[in-house]
């Protein structure tokens, strides 16, 4: 546009007319204008020509430059062009604002320049200067016809202050870094912002592309290329500045097209560190990778988290993204997502394996990636953000291993295997404590080491400091132990091998049984040690702790339970498989203890009562590896007053020790039994039937072996082998007792088959053992209705019935039978008693309770009789002895009753049955002077009380007692004394009262030889032996009692019955 400008002017000033008109140019000044509506009336007369000269002159323009004059000449001829303002500059000596505006607006089209303008400016002007040549004749001032060039000149002006010198300052003094380059991308202008952007003084005659790494040049150098697109690149680059800082700049570049011709490029670049700060910030600080790539798949940008992603301490830019995964299966993955980005414009998230380029290991990470745009939408990169699914992936693994590992150490050794790989470690051990954090035993070492599977003694400077919260964790073991509260534990052997092994650095992780509150309890913890000092991070401590390890260590305590669980159930089983054998249970506790809990020596004593001397005696004992100096000699026996045994067995507690020698409660009484010293004892009983059935001693030789767990624990094991010793002894109990009962024992199963039978069954039926199993039980039942009855279900409580022998005869039994549970199996068990002796023995005490009957109820006769007969030989009156022998008679009629009544005898109510009936008192004593002799009766005094009420008694049982008392007081009586009978009455009792005179036995031998000492003592044994049927006819009624009272000579005889309400029941 410029070379069509120039060869224009050079055609008008080719003319030597007009080289006056160039001078006056330089003189006139049209700043104070002037009216000359004649030339403008001219010019409006010669529009026409003017305006075809114009387009021709154009047309002419167009050949060279199609493109810069197609909107001039459809723009010519228009009334607010160039020619209407020129037509009014000359009438009003300068243009308006608003007609100059609207061609400023023209030019500021996209499709418009300023050389646009100027071209046309020019053929206007050319048009202008060929008709005012035509008519010079109206032109005789030269100056005025200048007045059209002047003028358009004046409107340049103005265009230009509206445009290009706007431009021009914009560019040279903006506050945008702007600079030029040739068709060689070499800066041929560079402004002082971007001199001042780049820090240097001078940018000419240098390539652009210097001021950019090798990545960035290329883009550089394809962006000023001419590749046919219109629109400038926008993008982001690190300016290297003079002084090696790298400066982000928001950047313009395109080519210069003019005419269709290249012209090299620019480049347009704005500081945008300060935006971009911020931004940065929150990506060098985030906790996820981020990774920025180029269209080549290159990295241009990596945060501190992804360089240790990666693995890569050194700058990551410029490394191809695909080389982050070399293995085939990841880099297909790789491809395929990034090929997503920059083909589909689209963004994805999946998964995938990174390898580390400092040790190789594959890393998962998730990835979400979008692609990166410019303002107009192009994609100029992708943005990734990684992260690590590390430990996701451990603790789904450990969550794995706890779900199927049933081992404690297999456990935690893929538990630590899991860890290692998230967060390497020089050394971890896990610990349990006691309940009480006096012990405390190591779970777990890796590397192995020295491993402690018993308790030990926790120092009191170490437990202070595990219970010390703000002691979790400690990046300076050093520095921590010179604190004055800590300083004692550098003494601590344990500590001491940390600091020569210099493991300074620690993560004390403490597992607790619960949610962490007031009520929850130390059970565990886990640390982990480096070696050097700050070796661990707070992204270490994070990382560890965002790991399941409260769920594993408890799940492992959980088997460690399951494993004490099962060794008493194992232990049970064997016990209950040895219970035959007693002596054998005893070693199989000793040797089992042993094993499990790894104590120098566990020995059983069993109790003799027996012994008064030495009680205890040593039943079973195991020492750890068998070793001799910790074991008692075979038959060792100890004193019941002695040692810690006895305290045990007279309180019925335990007893444990840490120290023997030292404990006060114990050194008095402790007795040493081994070869080698014992620092520790445990004595615990194993009860039984509420009482010490065993005891069980344990010793070692550490100070403080035992820990409160370990013997809480114990108990319960022997809690639950006291319940088994309880068992095994009813078993031999039961086992003797169907060995050796004489009663025959007969288990029956469902279908009445024999299950199992004592050796009395052979000895009452004769059938073998062997021979009885699985026998009918039908077959030895005599009576079917026996066996019907208790084949429906009925249980005989007690019945005699008879067994068929094997050989064929019957054995008469007592039988009893009951069912055993079904859930044992169901069946019955028979007893069977053989009757054969019993009835021999039963009989003979038949015959005599018969003979003991006969003798006392004949008794009394007897010696009436006996007296009677005696007393004839003296008596002279006819009528007296006619009386004494009708009544001697009476006495021999019952005893031929007495005899007839044994036919009749019942055994179970004896010779006399009882048969009460309702009876008069008064007409039974009425009676009573008919069995006597009137010279016996005299002596008798009978008193009553009148309107007595009845009684319901055996009349024969209540008239004998009453013959037997009177005839054995009349006997005992002198001539002088009297027999005395009363009955009297007294809320709803009668009572009949019988006094005499019994003398007392003689006490001398002079007495003692006379014969009235004999009869007294004969009448005396007759009233003791007569006086138990007295009772037993008495006691059969209902109500009554018996009773014999002595004083001195006199003898009192009370009976009381309970009367009768109404004697109208007679």
């Amino acid at each position: 546009m410029f070379w069509a400008h120039d060869q224009i002017m050079g055609l008008l000033l080719q003319d030597k007319s007009l080289i006056y008109t160039r001078r006056c140019i330089l003189r006139l000044d049209p700043s104070v204008p002037e009216k000359h509506s004649e030339i403008v009336r001219f010019l409006e007369d010669q529009r026409d020509k003017i305006v075809s000269l114009w387009k021709d002159f154009l047309a002419r323009a167009r050949e060279v430059n199609k493109s810069s004059t197609e909107s001039l000449l459809a723009d010519a001829g228009d009334p607010d062009d160039l020619l209407c303002c020129l037509f009014e500059s000359i009438l009003k000596g300068s243009a308006t604002d608003a007609s100059l505006d609207r061609i400023v607006s023209r030019l500021r089209l996209p499709e418009s320049s300023l050389a646009d303008f100027l071209l046309e400016k020019s053929c206007l002007l050319m048009a202008i200067n060929i008709v005012v040549k035509d008519n010079s004749d109206l032109f005789a001032n030269g100056q005025e016809e200048l007045l059209p060039w002047l003028y358009l000149q004046q409107i340049t002006d103005h265009i230009i202050k509206k445009t290009g010198i706007v431009y021009e300052r914009v560019v040279k003094h903006g506050g945008r870094a702007f600079c030029q380059v040739d068709e060689h991308g070499v800066i041929v202008y560079a402004n002082p912002k971007m001199l001042q952007l780049a820090g240097r003084e001078e940018l000419l005659n240098q390539p652009l592309s210097a001021l950019f790494d090798e990545q960035e040049q290329r883009m550089i150098n394809e962006s000023l290329a001419f590749h046919g697109e219109k629109s400038p690149k926008l993008m982001v680059l690190n300016l290297q500045r003079a002084d090696g800082a790298c400066v982000p700049v928001g950047t313009e570049l395109a080519p210069i097209m003019i005419s269709g011709c290249h012209h090299g490029g620019y480049a347009g670049m704005v500081d945008i560190s300060g935006p971009m700060e911020s931004t940065m910030q929150v990506m060098e600080q985030s906790p996820l990778g981020i990774l920025k790539t180029n269209t080549h798949y290159e990295i241009i940008y990596a945060n501190p988290r992804a360089h240790k992603m990666c693995g890569l301490s050194g700058n990551m830019k410029g490394i191809p993204v695909e080389s982050l995964c070399p293995d085939r299966k990841n880099r297909e993955i790789l491809q395929s997502q990034m090929k997503k980005r920059f083909e589909n414009g689209t963004a994805s998230e999946y998964e995938i394996e990174i390898t580390r380029r400092d040790n190789g290991q594959r890393v998962p990470v998730m990835i979400a990636a979008m692609p990166e745009r410019n303002i107009r939408g192009q994609i100029t990169g992708s943005l990734a953000i990684l992260r690590s699914l590390e430990l996701e992936y451990a603790a789904e693994k450990i969550n794995y291993h706890i779900a199927t590992c049933n081992d404690t150490r297999d456990l935690l050794q893929k538990f630590v295997d899991e860890i290692a790989n998230v967060c390497p470690f020089d050394l971890v051990v896990i610990s349990a404590y006691s309940k009480n954090l006096h012990h405390v035993r190591s779970l777990f070492c890796s590397p192995e080491q020295e491993q402690r599977f018993r308790w030990w003694v926790m120092p009191p400077d170490l437990k202070r400091w595990i219970e010390h919260r703000a002691s979790d964790d400690i990046f300076d073991l050093e520095n921590f132990l010179s604190r004055p509260e800590w300083k004692a534990l550098k003494e601590n052997p344990e500590i001491r091998k940390l600091l020569k092994a210099e493991l300074y650095s620690i993560i004390r992780c403490p597992i607790w049984d619960r949610e962490e509150d007031q009520s929850s309890r130390l059970v565990s913890a886990v640390t982990f040690f480096r070696r050097g000092k700050k070796a661990f991070t707070e992204e270490d401590k994070k990382r560890l702790k965002s790991l399941p390890l409260v769920k594993t260590i408890l799940a492992t305590l959980h088997l460690e339970e399951k494993r004490k669980l099962s060794f008493r159930f194992k232990l049970i089983k064997k016990i209950f498989a040895a219970c035959e054998d007693m002596h054998k249970v005893a070693n199989l506790i000793t040797s089992e203890l042993v094993g499990f809990y790894e104590w120098n020596n566990v020995s059983i004593f069993r109790i003799d009562e027996r012994d008064s001397v030495y009680r205890f005696h040593l039943l079973s004992q195991k020492a750890k590896d068998d070793d001799p100096d910790y074991l008692l000699p075979p038959h060792y026996k100890q004193r019941y007053d002695q040692g810690v045994l006895s305290h045990v067995y007279l309180t019925g507690k335990p007893i444990f020790t840490g120290n023997v020698k030292e404990d006060r409660d114990i050194k008095d009484y402790y007795l040493q039994g081994f070869e080698s010293e014992s620092n520790s004892e445990l004595c615990v009983p194993i009860m039984a039937y509420g009482k010490v059935f065993w005891l069980l001693n344990i010793e070692d030789p550490l100070e403080n072996a035992f820990s409160s767990d370990e013997v809480e624990e114990l108990q319960v094991v022997l809690g639950e082998i006291g319940v088994i010793l309880e068992k095994a002894f009813q078993h031999h109990f039961l086992r003797e007792i169907l060995q050796l009962a004489s009663d025959a024992i007969i288990v029956i199963d469902n279908g009445w088959k024999v299950r199992q039978v004592n050796p009395a069954v052979e000895k009452l039926l004769g059938y073998p053992e062997m021979e009885m199993i699985n026998f009918s039980l039908e077959k030895i039942f005599v009576n079917q209705d026996d066996w019907q009855w208790l084949k429906r279900g009925g249980q005989i409580s007690g019945q005699e019935i008879q067994l068929g022998h094997k050989d064929s005869t019957v054995v008469a039994v007592y039988v009893s039978t009951f069912e055993l549970p079904q859930e044992v199996g169901g069946g019955s068990v028979l007893l069977a008693r053989d009757l054969s002796q019993i009835k021999r023995l039963e009989e003979l005490d038949y015959l005599g309770k018969l003979y003991y009957e006969i003798a006392i109820q004949t008794k009394t006769p007897l010696s009436l009789l006996f007296k009677w007969i005696k007393r004839l030989q003296g008596e002279t009156s006819p009528a007296d002895r006619q009386d004494t022998l009708s009544k001697a008679l009476k006495q021999l009629r019952k005893l031929t009753l007495t005899y007839d009544r044994l036919v009749l005898y019942d055994k179970k109510e004896g010779l006399v049955p009882y048969q009460p009936l309702l009876a008069d008192i008064e007409e039974i004593l009425e009676l009573l002077p008919g069995e006597f002799p009137d010279s016996e009766w005299q002596k008798v005094l009978v008193t009553k009380e009148p309107d007595l009420p009845l009684l319901r008694v055996d009349i024969f049982q209540l008239t004998f007692c009453l013959e037997t008392i009177i005839s054995y007081l009349l006997r005992a009586a002198s001539q002088e004394s009297q027999v005395t009978i009363s009955v009297g009455y007294h809320d709803g009792t009668i009572t009949i009262k019988l006094r005499g005179i019994v003398p007392e036995l003689p006490s001398t031998a002079a007495e003692i030889g006379t014969q009235a000492s004999a009869q007294l003592t004969e009448t005396i044994s007759d009233m003791a032996l007569g006086d138990a049927v007295i009772r037993t006819f008495i006691e059969n009624h209902e109500g009554a009692t018996y009773k014999r009272e002595r004083q001195g000579d006199v003898c009192e005889y009370y009976i009381e019955f309970k009367a009768e309400k109404e004697r109208s029941l007679l």
